[in-house]
């Protein structure tokens, strides 16, 4: 029971978590580009250990350009507490949550209550990395703090732009 309310306690932790990063995308969109639109709509996600959760996805709706959607993906991901997928009709790009210094894998599940991962620190694998959210930069397997440099440079120019 207590192993439970521990991975509830982490999913709110995470929905928190990713409404900020929503209000900080609303800021740096009204902006970039003072028209755009925004829809929330709720996705379901089960990750085992805390059943069923509804968690909300963003949707960016851009004067002429492809409308991006965020979409949670889940609390529980190796080496990090959380992640977002950005997506478009060109692409998808990973958002995830790190402690400072990025991932330092490593977990084990505490027996008795079911498959409820407990933290187990080793070193990290990003020193320069700001706790928070990091995009995740698949082709060169590294992580950059997201601000709003990150955000137009790598996610809008990937997945916003026809051109």
């Amino acid at each position: 029971m207590a192993a439970q309310a521990v991975a509830l306690a982490n999913v709110q932790t995470y929905l928190n978590r990713i409404e900020q990063l929503y209000a900080q995308i609303r800021d740096w969109m009204a902006v970039l580009e003072p028209n755009v639109r925004f829809s929330e709509t709720v996705v379901v996600l089960d990750e085992g250990a805390t059943g069923g959760y509804e968690a909300k996805s963003l949707e960016v709706v851009r004067s002429g350009k492809p409308a991006l959607r965020l979409v949670p993906r889940g609390r529980y991901m190796v080496g990090a507490e959380g992640r977002v997928d950005v997506r478009s009709r060109l692409g998808r790009e990973t958002l995830v949550w790190v402690r400072e210094g990025g991932p330092a894998v490593g977990f084990r599940f505490l027996p008795g209550d079911g498959p409820v991962p407990e933290e187990v620190r080793g070193q990290a694998m990003f020193p320069g990395i700001a706790e928070g959210w990091a995009w995740v930069d698949e082709a060169g397997r590294s992580l950059r703090h997201l601000d709003l440099g990150v955000f137009r440079d790598r996610i809008l120019s990937s997945l916003g732009s026809d051109a």
